[in-house]
């Protein structure tokens, strides 16, 4: 390939670039014109003012757009909020009915000491005397099976530990009995003021406990109720912005509308750049921000300009050799029809010398056939 055809290839590549790079300096003067608190150029009010309402449209998208984004986070937070309260009560039920089931179960250990010797307290762990009493029976029944065993036979033994196996079953099951009883025990000491009567410092320390986490409680109850009531204005706030649709559906609709806005500004300020540079000399005072713009696009202009130039040129020159080319192909073609002309006009003075011979033959054959024609009728009559 020629080099200069590759330097054109070069020359256009960067002229190509400059051209885009114009067109986004027009485009940002067009902006620059736009951000202007009033158009005070009558030629270009118009396509201001239409910039303007474009400009808007754009906000009010960006702005719901926000709103929803934030709503969506704000109910995400609430419901992560809930669920750890939701976690810390149920460890909070769990270790409340431990704490009310060893306040119930230390407040019985001084009551069975003798440090609690009110008629209430006897009614309150009647039930737990009785499944104590018939553990510690049971516990007697074993302990006089086992040192019955020492002195019996193999079989003796064998009914013995089945005995026993029968016993300690029964006294696990009034344990279990007796355990449960505790935390509804508890909760009736709570419910009344019999704990205060108690002088027993591992039974205050646990109220002290109990009381305190019921009080975290209270505080986590009315934060969950805090939330629920924020949760159901944030969707009833959210549902008034998406209508029948859903979120994320009416984000993506929101992006494609702002696209769309985005696409029409962008070509509008390309529009009013341009609409300004067509009119030089249309602002007496240039702000300065738009003469920076404006400086960009000359020196841009100019070095395209100089690729253009170049451009030109080279491609003069290529014509220059294309078009001798094509004329030396004409003159050789003259030269052959020239030569071919003169061949055929020497042809035709030869066919003209041999039509004027044959010309005179006819005339010397026509005169012979008409003297014969007239030497006949003389011979007839003789």
């Amino acid at each position: 390939m020629d080099r200069r055809k590759t330097e054109i290839h070069q020359h256009q590549k960067s002229i190509d670039q400059l051209e885009a790079s114009i067109q986004n300096q027009t485009s940002e003067l067009g902006q620059k014109i736009l951000a202007r608190k009033k158009c005070e150029l009558p030629e270009l009010q118009e396509l201001y003012n239409q910039g303007q309402q474009i400009g808007k449209e754009i906000s009010k998208i960006q702005s719901k757009q926000k709103k929803i984004q934030q709503d969506q986070r704000s109910l995400q937070e609430i419901e992560e909020e809930l669920k750890a309260l939701t976690e810390e009560e149920r460890i909070y039920l769990s270790n409340r009915r431990e704490l009310v089931a060893s306040i119930a179960s230390n407040t019985y250990r001084v009551y069975s000491s003798g440090g609690l010797e009110d008629h209430e307290f006897e009614n309150l762990f009647r039930r737990i005397d009785q499944l104590a009493r018939e553990i510690e029976e049971k516990e007697r029944q074993v302990q006089e099976i086992e040192s019955q065993r020492q002195d019996k036979n193999i079989l003796k033994k064998f009914t013995g530990t089945a005995k026993i196996g029968v016993l300690r079953k029964q006294i696990l099951r009034q344990e279990k009995r007796q355990q449960e009883e505790f935390p509804i025990i508890g909760e009736k000491l709570l419910a009344g003021e019999m704990l205060n009567e108690i002088p027993d410092e591992q039974v205050q320390s646990l109220t002290t406990s109990l009381k305190q986490q019921e009080d975290s409680q209270s505080e986590r109850d009315e934060r969950r109720q805090e939330l629920n009531t924020r949760r159901d204005s944030l969707e009833e706030e959210l549902q008034s912005m998406i209508a029948d649709s859903d979120p994320e559906k009416e984000l993506r609709n929101l992006e494609q509308s702002l696209e769309q806005q985005q696409e029409k500004l962008s070509h509008l300020s390309l529009e009013l750049g341009k609409a300004y540079l067509l009119q030089p000399g249309l602002e007496e005072s240039v702000p300065e921000e738009t003469k920076q713009v404006l400086d960009r696009i000359g020196e841009l202009q100019a070095e395209k300009e100089t690729h253009e130039k170049a451009v030109n040129n080279l491609q003069s020159q290529l014509e220059i050799e294309e078009l001798q080319g094509e004329m030396k192909k004409k003159e050789e073609q003259i030269a052959r029809l020239e030569k071919r002309i003169a061949e055929d006009k020497d042809y035709a003075s030869q066919l003209k010398d041999e039509l004027g011979s044959d010309n005179m033959r006819l005339q010397d054959l026509r005169r012979i056939v008409n003297e014969g024609d007239e030497q006949a009728p003389s011979e007839k009559d003789q």
